[in-house]
């Protein structure tokens, strides 16, 4: 088994709340279990169990994030994914948000495929769209077998889809069939609204 990656603040106070409890981690370990508040356990108050006993037993590892890393930060709308620009003892500053994070709201390293996903929404969100949301004109290329070009779109409650015209003829495909995208590559060429033939 892995070690838990916790921050400096937290390690700090795991490291203190051990002591507290005289290094007894079978002790400690019941308390935290079974307290029905553990906001006085400070930046470790909200570990889950099993992350409180893997700490304890297996060990941990202080991961530590400098400016430019990617990582996951708990917000108050969930999980979210930014680039740290600037540092400040345990806070954090992160691209396209106001304020900072504290080290426990930050949840450890972006993966490769949380970056990707990232730059892919916030690319649409420069172009004030949400991800793969096509408008009727914006031209598309797929897999270099031409242009396609939105000519018709139908939205119910359960998806959109997408018309196309294009020089093998008219097609169709889902919204969320190109955010899976699978065995197709669609780029975008241009949008309607940068198109120059209008």
């Amino acid at each position: 088994m892995e070690k838990v990656k916790l921050t400096q603040e937290q390690a700090e106070d795991l490291e203190e709340a051990l002591h507290a409890y005289e290094d007894d981690k079978d002790h400690m370990l019941n308390v935290f279990v079974r307290a029905k508040d553990t906001s006085d356990w400070g930046s470790i108050s909200y570990f889950s169990p099993s992350k409180m006993a893997k700490a304890l037993y297996i060990g941990y590892e202080v991961e530590s994030y400098k400016i430019g890393d990617w990582v996951k930060v708990e917000t108050q709308n969930g999980i979210r994914v930014s680039k740290i620009y600037a540092k400040k003892d345990n806070e954090y500053y992160l691209e396209r948000f106001p304020g900072h994070f504290k080290s426990q709201n930050v949840l450890g390293h972006a993966t490769d495929e949380e970056i990707d996903e990232e730059k892919e929404r916030r690319w649409w969100h420069n172009n004030d769209r949400n991800v793969w949301e096509l408008r009727e004109g914006d031209v598309l290329i797929l897999n270099d077998h031409g242009y396609h070009i939105v000519d018709q779109i139908v939205k119910d409650e359960k998806e959109t889809l997408y018309w196309f015209v294009s020089p093998d003829g008219p097609g169709n495909i889902t919204q969320q069939q190109l955010i899976d995208e699978g065995l197709w590559e669609w780029r975008v060429v241009y949008f309607s609204e940068d198109r120059k033939d209008r």
